[in-house]
């Protein structure tokens, strides 16, 4: 027979559900308020990037055509909107004020973990990019699939973070698709 207690502890170790409510309204809303911000910025950004790595490269064949194909767009929307769901993650694990010890501990290492990854990859993306650029390596004949193996990772990790503080199996689909769906959208405007 499970007496009171046992059920109060059975309910505090199942994870709560991944919702607007359990997240906080403010968080959830900033959240995505700066996730699709922080796309269209990073977006830009990237693009602005990748030309400046390619200026000498053009210039030593005296051609000004800055134009990119749509592989390093598509390169360059997923990667934004995988760096701007990093940051939406970061908000949306930055309630912590949690009820118990335990659920605080991993919110507080969620935000820690999101935050230490994207300035981390953003470093290494940065100075791959600057090499890639110089070295002549051309990423979409010699190296097709790798270009997306970056987004891939930060999407996945930030919903590893997520989910070890909710469940996440209702929502996870969903918000793929919109991820995707977002990165299309940036990929070509």
């Amino acid at each position: 027979m499970i007496n009171a207690s046992s059920k109060k502890l059975i309910r505090s170790r199942c994870k709560a559900e991944f919702c607007r409510n359990e997240i906080g309204r403010f968080h959830f809303y900033s959240g995505i308020i700066v996730g699709v911000i922080g796309g269209f910025i990073l977006n830009e950004l990237l693009r602005f990037c990748s030309i400046m790595a390619s200026l000498d490269l053009h210039m030593a064949k005296e051609s000004y055509d800055y134009t990119l194909n749509n592989y390093y767009q598509l390169i360059i929307g997923f990667n934004a909107v995988a760096f701007s769901f990093c940051f939406t993650t970061s908000l949306w694990m930055g309630n912590i004020r949690a009820i118990n010890r335990n659920k605080t501990r991993k919110l507080r290492m969620a935000a820690a973990n999101s935050k230490w990854v994207i300035y981390s990859v953003l470093a290494i993306l940065g100075k791959m990019l600057f090499y890639i650029a110089s070295a002549g390596i051309n990423l979409e004949r010699d190296y097709y699939y790798l270009g997306f193996i970056i987004p891939l990772f930060l999407v996945l990790y930030c919903w590893n973070l997520i989910s070890t503080v909710y469940k996440i199996w209702p929502v996870f689909p969903l918000v793929l698709l919109i991820l995707v769906v977002f990165s299309l959208i940036l990929s070509f405007i």
